[in-house]
């Protein structure tokens, strides 16, 4: 099983469940269900999900917002998932939720990334430069 991609985005603000539920439904919407969604949501409280193990280096706050990507985690050692898809998903989640810090991660390291404008850009440099190559070459294919 893939490991999965954690994005995760904290404000101070606090929002409804209606409004939780609006967002949900605009990234549907605007992302697509291919991209986005487990089991119809594509957004979910964080601070409601029982089941949700927080990384390590979390910090509280009024609202947690995770979002359900359909892509594994992509990074330097993991190159396996669609960089460019969570990165629109880190981008929407930071336009959407007013003064909010969005945080990328892998669900199996404990651990979260604060996606800055430096971070972002560093990681589509890197994907830009070697795309999925470094993992399918793991596994015998060398194109």
């Amino acid at each position: 099983m893939p490991v999965a991609a954690l994005i995760i985005a904290t404000t101070n603000d606090q929002f409804s469940a209606a409004e939780i539920d609006q967002l949900n439904l605009d990234m549907i919407d605007q992302m697509g269900q291919q991209f986005c969604g487990i089991d119809d949501r594509a957004v979910s409280n964080g601070v409601d999900d029982e089941l949700l193990d927080l990384p390590d280096n979390f910090p509280s706050s009024q609202t947690i917002v995770v979002c359900h990507p359909n892509s594994p985690y992509y990074g330097p050692g993991y190159e396996r998932g669609s960089w460019p898809t969570l990165a629109a998903l880190i981008e929407m989640l930071g336009h959407r939720i007013p003064n909010s810090t969005v945080w990328y991660g892998e669900d199996s390291s404990g651990q979260v990334e604060l996606a800055t404008e430096k971070w972002l850009r560093e990681m589509w440099n890197y994907w830009s430069a070697n795309g999925c190559r470094p993992y399918s070459r793991k596994f015998g294919d060398n194109s």
